[in-house]
């Protein structure tokens, strides 16, 4: 299978833009009810993993609005109700940290498929193919 160079420069492009909108905002919690073992406040589990990511995500996006995160969550739960396989490909490959590769993601639609008894196997041109038109309805939801 050929992809024109083209195609593949736009999926990377778009790829890197909704995982950057989906990991680099600040989240909104910072504690939780708990208190820690030292008698503090706990930390929001979401806050612990942006506090201590690596790479750090310590920076707020430049000229991002707020309603972008919106409509990147809308466009991904509109594909999700339209087109639940490419959310599938595309929920691994922008929002799981760390994101998954082609084969990564092929080997984890097989392992839920053969999991759940259903005949479905998924090979990496298979996930390319579903997450250029999975990013191709994301961009014209967005």
């Amino acid at each position: 299978m050929v992809i024109p160079p083209e195609v593949v420069q736009g999926f990377n492009t778009w790829l890197k833009f909704f995982q950057d909108l989906w990991w680099g905002e600040t989240p909104i919690r910072i504690h939780q009810r708990d208190i820690a073992p030292d008698g503090s406040p706990d930390w929001h589990p979401e806050f612990a993993k942006w506090l201590y990511a690596d790479p750090p995500q310590r920076t707020v996006l430049g000229g991002v609005h707020l309603d972008q995160r919106l409509r990147t969550t809308r466009a991904f739960r509109k594909l999700r109700r339209k087109a639940p396989r490419e959310f599938d490909v595309l929920f691994l490959m922008v929002a799981r940290k760390p994101p998954l590769g082609l084969r990564a993601v092929a080997s984890a639609l097989n392992e839920r498929a053969a999991r759940n008894g259903k005949e479905d196997r998924y090979t990496e041109n298979d996930v390319l193919m579903l997450a250029i038109s999975g990013l191709d309805k994301m961009m014209r939801w967005w």
